[in-house]
Parts: C-alpha cells; structure tokens; sequence
C-alpha cells in the first residue's frame, strides 16, 4: 500500500506525505486523488473480510489489497476526467526568435 501512496510523494516532490502537497499543478492532481482513492478502496476491501474467513478471496491481504488497487485505478481515471473538465493548466506564451 505505501507504494500507491508513498512512492509518488518521493519521486515528485522529495518529500513524504499528503499535508505537504497544495494541489495547485495537474501532476499534483495525478498525485492527490489516486492517493486518497488507494487509502479509501483499502478501507472498503477491508469490509469483506469479517463475514466468512474461509473464502479464499476473503483471506487477509487479498481484500485489501484488490481494495487498495481498485481505488487507485478509479483515482487515477477521476484525476484524469478532472484535469479535462476543469484545465487547470496556464497557457504559456512561447518566445520565438526572429
């Protein structure tokens, strides 16, 4: 689970954790969501789990983490769909020389 949630933080920013990110960039947006979305599906894939220990799809980490994946696969597709509906990206002007 810390490699959906994590990792990202480290490769983009140096540092680790939600509260340091201002989601002010659409990479930051491509960060954020998903993040939330893998701690969020985690949680909802650790429901199953009580109601009937010999499934052998309700074993320990199977539920959690197919939970954990599955929402950051739906993060990833809502940050995606939200940097096309809202572009929040500036128009650069480009110098060009003459």
């Amino acid at each position: 689970m810390s490699v959906l949630t994590e990792l990202q933080f480290l490769v983009h920013r140096g540092q680790i954790g939600i509260c340091f990110v201002e989601q002010n960039e659409n990479t930051e947006y491509m960060i954020v969501i998903p993040t939330y979305g893998s701690i969020v599906g985690g949680w909802f894939g650790a429901w199953p789990m009580p109601l009937d220990w010999e499934r052998p799809w309700q074993e320990w980490p199977i539920c959690v983490c197919y939970g954990a994946i599955g929402g950051y696969i739906i993060g990833q597709i809502l940050s995606l769909s939200l940097m096309f509906l809202f572009r929040k990206h500036k128009n650069l002007k480009i110098e060009r020389q003459q």
